[in-house]
């Protein structure tokens, strides 16, 4: 008897739920979205929206409170989803507009918050403190410098006289100071260029009609000018254009003569020569996701190099205290002497924040990165000896809305090869060693 009643309590029950949920209607839904508005129960508003959107119940008070709870939990994407839906039913409204706006702003989607800042009134912006008319938005300045374990290399290299023509590099340490600015330039266009002057210790081996080269500390100057535009061509579709252009200077090196030993040495001259880098890329933005597709163009090192990049980057939470991104590059190289070859780099970062001051990132790479690209052309790997692997981590500190610097650590592995300069002739004889760069830079926000 017990158990009879308990299966009809049961039964009962479900009936019960069953005709409650049947019951949920646009009235309803206005009813308790507004009260748990005002209770605050951001948790009950979005429960109960997408209860609603799932039947087919939606409208513009619906959107409006799901976008301001989801904002106030910190979900930024959902946050601009919904906020937009409730816009383009109600643009006139100036509370939606700000809630819109800095969703935007703080799902890392800048260009998307300027664009929509362009139809609000000057009036507004002023209240909502958004800037309007600058000319410049962001300057940023890099200081690099990094060392390597070369004596491994260098210890374990012996001349090879006998070897056709070619030469060796083995990296030894680089000092790279930048400056970069951003200019705002329309709505639509933003415009990022930066000028870097580098720096580079090199041992170098070369082997030319028998006679050989042999500098240890070999000192190449690199004088850089990179330019890229940011074009918003549609709702989260933005395309990157960008012109890297790398001008290197290799001093003259000391040359062994032939003949009896302590002979004086010649020197070769210095020589000089430029190299361009072009991107092109596009990128889509979504709730908790960006994908991006990129192809790159360049004639770093006397070669030839073609190179595509697939991103994924993907934002759990729906904000940046947590991110990951994915890229998968695929490069074909046709050498200065005619070899070719494919290479398939994968680089991983993820990081988020641990603080409202302090963000840190860890990142890896996997293939071997010869005269290769990152970041839309704007990072060129050029050194004449591969990195095979790298990993490192990055902390971030923002003393101000305006204000932040960051340290970055890399671990690198590297290989120097003989590289023949005849045609066909193919790269031998690896050395393997590793390097440790200290990156600081500043982002000052205007």
């Amino acid at each position: 008897m017990y158990k009879k009643i308990t299966l009809l309590l049961f039964l009962f029950l479900m009936m019960n739920g069953i005709c409650a949920q049947k019951k949920l209607n646009t009235t309803l839904v206005e009813q308790q979205t507004r009260a748990y508005a005002g209770a605050g129960d951001w948790d009950g508003i979005t429960e109960l929206g997408k209860e609603a959107l799932r039947k087919g119940i939606d409208f513009y008070y619906l959107r409006y409170r799901m976008g301001v709870a989801w904002y106030m939990k910190k979900n930024y994407h959902q946050a601009a989803h919904n906020l937009r839906k409730a816009w383009e039913q109600n643009p006139g409204d100036g509370l939606l507009q700000e809630y819109l706006y800095f969703s935007l702003v703080f799902s890392g989607r800048e260009m998307e918050a300027r664009y929509f800042a362009s139809g609000i009134s000057i009036h507004e912006k002023n209240r909502m403190g958004i800037p309007d008319g600058k000319l410049t938005e962001k300057v940023h300045v890099l200081v690099d410098v990094g060392s390597s374990d070369d004596q491994k290399g260098i210890k374990n290299f012996f001349p090879e006289p006998t070897a056709p023509d070619g030469s060796r590099f083995i990296s030894r340490s680089h000092r790279v100071f930048q400056v970069g600015l951003l200019h705002p330039l329309s709505q639509s266009l933003s415009v990022y260029h930066a000028y870097t002057h580098a720096q580079k210790d090199h041992f170098v081996y070369s082997l030319s009609d028998g006679n050989e080269v042999i500098d240890p500390n070999t000192r190449s100057l690199i004088n850089q000018y990179y330019l890229s535009g940011i074009w918003r061509l549609a709702r989260d579709f933005r395309l990157v254009t960008a012109l890297h252009y790398i001008h290197l200077t290799l001093p003259g090196q000391a040359q062994v003569l032939p003949g009896r030993p302590g002979v004086p040495l010649a020197t070769t001259p210095a020589t000089t020569w430029g190299e361009l880098v072009g991107s092109l890329a596009l990128y889509r933005d979504m709730r908790y996701l960006t994908v991006g597709l990129s192809g790159n163009f360049s004639n770093l090192n006397d070669g030839r190099q073609r190179q595509g990049d697939l991103l994924l980057a993907f934002y759990p939470l729906g904000n940046l205290s947590l991110y990951t991104a994915s890229t998968f590059s695929l490069q074909h190289e046709t050498a200065g002497n005619g070899n070719q070859t494919e290479r398939l780099v994968f680089f991983q970062r993820i990081g988020g924040r641990l603080a409202s001051w302090l963000w840190v990132e860890g990142f890896l790479s996997l293939g071997e990165m010869n005269n290769f690209v990152r970041y839309d052309g704007a990072l060129v790997y050029n050194a004449m000896d591969m990195i095979r692997q790298q990993a490192g981590a990055k902390t971030t500190l923002t003393f101000s809305p305006h204000l932040a610097v960051y340290v970055n650590y890399t671990t690198i592995s590297h290989q120097s090869q003989y590289r023949p300069v005849s045609s066909g002739g193919q790269p031998t004889k690896p050395l393997n060693f590793l390097s440790q760069t200290i990156t600081g830079g500043i982002i000052w926000s205007l």
